[in-house]
């Protein structure tokens, strides 16, 4: 177990990594948010009062929380120059902006693959654990896949779709002011996934059991009704598919896709240069279908095609490896028992 040094706990929420240390934090505006750390039982790392004697140091909040604390930021700096320590940030949350601190380790859950620096780890979300309530039902094959989605994708109001539309003809103009293909990748999730819901909807070649929220449905001030209601209302939906719709959201990453996984259920992942967590050691090709986000407008096709090449028994195969992969390396208490457990932190 590693050694880390975190100094003083500001008056901000603390890590879930150091829950099994100093205790658990409920969030409360995030209903379902304190499930996801159902399985910590660590701890995962050890806390001393010395740097000195610390493998690494660890700024004990998230970054985004802090970011403007530049005396404390700037104490973890100083420390880490006086003892040639490493300092690890957790910045979690949609952000992909450069984290200018020397030195230092960075989890993240949002980046894209053509900006992600070498000192970068990718982090799953905090995601809860469906299976540990619920059975996990293996889906065989039928003449078409069901692809379901529940969730975000309508806009409420006439404010809401000139906000929307905005926000895509910002993006596509500084496509095109900086020559910059990538940009595209960054339209907001809502885009994404309603050109790929229009794009399943009136096709043939795929049956589709769509729920479509108007807001956010993870956030006590924006879930539209009943959030025990609409949350099962989710899980049948996953439950009830072959295929998950999955796209971004603000941040380039998504919590469907680990409920997904979760459940052993296939994700169909638009990828906007998404950056999976460990990918050098899992094959997420082995159990997701990758969809890039220039082909979104063939999606029903490529998920019949796809579909129809595999066998049975691979359809099943897939569902188990999606549920093995989240259950080994992608649930937060398995991520963070083989990150820390494994020296992956001694080589960057």
């Amino acid at each position: 177990m590693i050694k880390v040094y975190i100094g003083t706990i500001l008056n901000f929420s603390y890590l879930p990594l150091l829950y099994p240390n100093l205790g658990f934090q409920e969030k409360k505006t995030l209903p379902f948010l304190s499930k996801a750390f159902k399985y910590l039982r660590g701890p995962y790392v050890e806390i001393t009062d010395n740097p000195r004697d610390a493998d690494f140091l660890l700024i004990p909040h998230n970054y985004f929380l802090i970011k403007d604390k530049k005396d404390y930021i700037g104490h973890f700096i100083s420390l880490s120059e006086s003892t040639k320590k490493k300092i690890i940030i957790f910045a979690y949350g949609d952000s992909d902006k450069d984290i200018p601190i020397p030195n230092s380790i960075i989890f993240r859950t949002s980046q894209y693959r053509h900006k992600k620096q070498a000192n970068e780890i990718m982090m799953p979300a905090y995601t809860e654990d469906l299976a540990s309530d619920t059975e996990i039902i293996l889906r065989n094959k039928k003449d078409k896949p069901t692809v379901g989605f529940c969730g975000w994708a309508d806009l409420p109001n006439f404010k809401a779709k000139i906000k929307f539309y905005a926000k895509i003809f910002m993006v596509s103009f500084k496509k095109y002011l900086t020559l910059n293909i990538s940009e595209e990748a960054r339209k907001q999730g809502l885009y994404f996934r309603r050109k790929a819901i229009k794009a399943l909807e009136k096709s043939g070649l795929v049956k589709t059991d769509f729920i479509i929220r108007k807001s956010y449905s993870g956030h006590i001030n924006t879930i539209e009704s009943d959030p025990l209601k609409m949350r099962q209302e989710f899980i049948e939906n996953l439950k009830n598919s072959d295929f998950i719709l999955v796209s971004k959201g603000d941040g380039n990453f998504s919590y469907r896709f680990y409920e997904a996984l979760s459940l052993g259920r296939v994700p169909v992942l638009i990828d906007t240069e998404t950056v999976l967590p460990l990918e050098n050691i899992i094959d997420y090709d082995s159990f997701i279908l990758r969809v890039n986000y220039k082909d979104i407008t063939k999606l029903d096709k490529i998920i019949a095609d796809f579909y129809k090449k595999i066998t049975n028994e691979k359809f099943i195969e897939m569902q188990k490896k999606a549920r093995e992969a989240f259950e080994e390396y992608l649930r937060i208490d398995s991520f963070f028992n083989y990150v820390f457990s494994n020296g992956l932190l001694h080589n960057i």
